[in-house]
């Protein structure tokens, strides 16, 4: 039988799911799906790497998926499901079979959103920002601050404009009757304005680098705050100088939007898992720690292989240059850490 484990991290808000069809060679491909018992919605996860639609080819029967759309503060589980998965024979003939499948539904996972929101790139997991409420930079554990208010840096939540639900319905005036006739469609989703506050220039480029492919981005946050999840086409973006001063790096960012549905298409990787995320590391290097294939989609080299040394660190690590040149360092020594 299959295996699915889910891994919450709750220190990037995603959620890493593992499986595991080695058991069952018939499958070569699997999919997850995360389904929400409060709402009956059943999504599939982005494959990454190998793919087909949404199914993700197998390394020696095993899978990691990324999740980074999950609800937060909310209770939901995952199911992985095979391509070409035997089937359980069921004792009426009459009935089909049912096709093998495991789920952590005995084993449910929450992610907490710590009373702030998020704005996601659902494709480009790497550019999602977090958005916090905590501009005046509280240095506290509470939900309004946390490990992501960095004094002198970030992208705060400072309003949503007022929420339109356009219509969807044509009125025809028809000949000799009092009243028109309405052809009525479902009314379309939110449209509104997201303005987000950003501390310093390299925030705003943030902000910019998240908008700039032009797909649609994800935002949420906190229930009680009032407004749902929602995946948003951004129109026509401005930034606001607070002061004549342009010095003075504080924007004000303006996010016009309409509400579309979930994009399609796989994922480009989370941060530590992406190619360019080993480009400081040779193979050599890779093999010789130990490292397999599942533990570079996991990310763990980031941060667990020697990190390299910037002028700082040396500065810091050393007394003086006597220190630093004790006749058998090198400069590969001196970078990588020894």
């Amino acid at each position: 039988m299959p295996t699915i484990t889910a891994f919450p991290d709750p220190a990037r808000y995603l959620v890493r799911v593992e499986v595991d069809w080695s058991d069952t060679p018939a499958v070569e491909y699997a999919k997850v799906l995360r389904y929400n018992p409060a709402t009956g919605e059943c999504v599939p996860l982005r494959p990454y790497i190998c793919y087909d639609g949404d199914y993700l080819l197998l390394s020696c029967g095993h899978g990691i998926f990324h999740d980074t759309e999950m609800p937060l503060d909310t209770e939901f589980y995952y199911i992985t499901e095979g391509l070409d998965a035997p089937c359980i024979p069921d004792p009426d003939p009459c009935v089909p079979c049912t096709p093998v499948t495991a789920d952590t539904s005995l084993d449910p996972t929450t992610v907490a959103s710590n009373g702030g929101f998020w704005l996601r790139d659902p494709v480009r997991p790497c550019n999602d920002r977090r958005v916090p409420l905590c501009f005046t930079q509280a240095n506290s554990a509470d939900e309004t601050s946390g490990d992501f208010c960095i004094p002198g840096s970030g992208i705060f939540f400072a309003s949503m404009d007022v929420e339109t639900r356009d219509t969807n319905t044509l009125v025809v005036g028809p000949t000799n009757a009092k009243y028109p006739i309405a052809i009525t469609r479902q009314r379309r989703g939110i449209s509104s304005i997201l303005t987000l506050v950003t501390r310093t220039f390299t925030d705003r480029d943030d902000l910019i680098n998240l908008n700039a492919p032009g797909s649609p981005l994800f935002w949420q946050g906190p229930a009680n705050y009032g407004i749902p999840d929602q995946y948003m086409s951004v129109a026509p973006t401005a930034v606001e100088r607070g002061l004549s001063n342009h010095k003075f790096q504080v924007r004000v960012n303006q996010l016009p939007y309409v509400e579309v549905a979930r994009p399609a298409g796989p994922s480009q990787g989370t941060c530590g898992s992406q190619v360019q995320d080993y480009c400081d590391f040779t193979w050599g290097e890779l093999q010789a720690g130990g490292f397999t294939w599942d533990d570079l989609i996991r990310g763990t080299p980031n941060g667990v292989l020697p990190a390299y040394r910037t002028w700082d660190d040396v500065q810091a690590d050393f007394a003086d240059w006597n220190a630093v040149d004790n006749g058998t360092r090198t400069w590969t020594d001196l970078e990588v850490g020894n």
